[in-house]
């Protein structure tokens, strides 16, 4: 893989420094291809799986992918997690760059209703656990100092997770994951 500054380099003209950084770290994290008979989301390639192409059919072929996840290249998983991932969650106008790559990271790992949910429930004030990210969670996120409830609320999630069918597989994973942003 390219270093940060190559991969920031080569798409720089089309994403913002903040994204490129964000995605980089995801896309180290995921790796290639991947078909583990026990991943719920079946093949998937980049962290992209051929159960989220086929759910997102419409949008993955309107961004001129092909939809087989075996034949997705970076510069296609840079475009969905932007389009399906970063716009749609309004990350950029979170405040906090840990909030922001956190947020991103999670709802790629675990969905985007069950990460915004988890940023909600780490909010100390009044705020409607919808999953829907808004006005009012943005607003509640950017005013209140969250880092760490999100982080114990997202352990907590993969330890429920875990308990479930084969997923105990993939909790020492997920566990690595909470703490790779700390830099």
């Amino acid at each position: 893989m390219l270093s940060l500054n190559e991969f920031i380099n080569k798409y720089k003209n089309e994403y913002s420094a903040d994204y490129l950084e964000a995605v980089y770290r995801v896309l180290k994290l995921e790796g290639g291809f991947v078909d583990n008979p026990n991943d719920a989301g079946g093949k998937t390639k980049y962290g992209i799986s051929m159960k989220f192409i086929e759910q997102n059919y419409d949008a993955v072929v309107g961004l001129k992918i092909a939809p087989e996840v075996s034949g997705l290249t970076m510069k296609n998983a840079v475009d969905i997690y932007y389009y399906l991932f970063w716009e749609k969650l309004r990350i950029g106008e979170l405040k906090s760059k840990f909030v922001r790559y956190y947020l991103f990271d999670c709802a790629i790992n675990m969905g985007k209703g069950s990460a915004v949910r988890l940023l909600q429930k780490s909010v100390d004030g009044d705020i409607t656990v919808d999953g829907i990210i808004g006005r009012q969670t943005i607003g509640m996120v950017n005013r209140e100092d969250v880092e760490l409830n999100f982080i114990k609320n997202r352990v907590l999630r993969y330890g429920e997770i875990a308990k479930s069918g084969k997923n105990i597989e993939f909790l020492s994973g997920w566990l690595r994951r909470c703490f790779a942003y700390n830099d």
